[in-house]
């Protein structure tokens, strides 16, 4: 039988999500170490997770999942990797391959308008005004923007895709969940989460699973 993991490093920055992560081990018996790297360098992760005796390694940002799940060679060799393997992280790095997703699951979109120069701009219907923007694929530090108005893009856009919908003001609905490895759900949990300021959640309680 597989050995229970409690001994974990999480890799990435000191902060709520890791600082969250590092209790909930806590609460669980389980040990857990945060390490911060200055670069992604794989032996010297390696060396780390080995000096603490870490039975796995995990990440929460993307950029950190994404560059570990293709060093899951070198890892597995130390450790286990509780991350899905990269095709999955590539896939859903991608905002238009989620919106794909979710029309698959049956879910309802926003209207969705894909920005890839002035032309696309003007595209926009004015009653969709105001739109919140972000790159449709995750990286490089660029993150979500309101846009008022046409003439706030200021010009053509940088470079790649970007992503426009209409602004709702509404709750949101957060699912947490887990899997095993074979990919059985063995736990979801739903959240509403209906007070926030400039991003950060301010109230969180349970609710029903929605069906």
């Amino acid at each position: 039988m597989p050995q229970p993991v409690d001994r974990v490093v999480f890799v990435g920055r000191s902060g709520p999500p890791s600082l969250t992560f590092l209790r909930t081990c806590a609460a669980m018996g389980v040990r857990a170490w945060l390490y911060t790297p200055g670069a992604l360098d794989i032996g010297r992760i390696m060396e780390y997770a080995r000096g603490v005796g870490a039975k796995a390694l995990t990440a929460i940002e993307d950029h950190h999942c994404l560059w570990l799940a293709a060093n899951r060679t070198a890892i597995e060799g130390v450790c286990k990797l509780m991350l899905p393997g990269i095709d999955c992280l590539e896939l859903i790095r991608s905002k238009t391959n989620q919106i794909a997703l979710a029309r698959e699951a049956g879910m309802e979109i926003l209207p969705t308008y894909e920005v890839r120069g002035a032309g696309d701009i003007g595209a926009i219907p004015l009653e969709a005004y105001p739109v919140c923007v972000r790159p449709a694929v995750a990286g490089g530090g660029a993150r979500i923007r309101l846009i008022r108005t046409p003439a706030e893009f200021g010009g053509v856009p940088p470079p790649g895709v970007l992503i426009a919908q209409p602004l709702r003001v509404l709750p949101n609905l957060i699912i947490h969940g887990a899997s095993r490895e074979d990919g059985e759900v063995i736990s979801l949990a739903a959240f509403l989460v209906d007070r926030k300021f400039e991003g950060v959640t301010l109230r969180m309680r349970p609710m029903a699973m929605p069906a």
